[in-house]
């Protein structure tokens, strides 16, 4: 089953890529904070963000920290698997964290 912020996050990957015209050093804790935290950290790091201009930049910046704070709100309100937040932990890009599906 496929993650109903799974189309958002490729709608806001896009975004960035449009307006535009990874991956992690270390292992955090696996919580649902974390795994909003991450995927931020994913999604800010890419190649096209580091090469965009810097009003373009914080304008990306603002959607994806939005973003966090969905995957945050709903790991914790649908009670994410530990499975699938470790998944989402060891991601080092978008397309990874996708694979990781949500279970309940």
């Amino acid at each position: 089953m496929r993650h109903p912020l799974t189309a958002f996050v490729i709608t806001a990957t896009l975004a960035a890529s449009v307006v535009l015209g990874a991956g992690c050093s270390s292992k955090p804790e696996a919580t649902c904070e974390n795994v909003g935290a991450h995927l931020k950290e994913i999604l800010l790091n890419t190649d096209e963000v580091k090469k965009a201009a810097p009003d373009q930049q914080k304008n990306i910046a603002l959607i994806v920290e939005s973003m966090g704070g969905e995957v945050t709100k709903d790991c914790k309100a649908n009670k994410w698997d530990a499975k699938t937040i470790d998944c989402m932990m060891v991601a080092k890009k978008s397309d990874d964290a996708e694979k990781c599906g949500v279970k309940k």
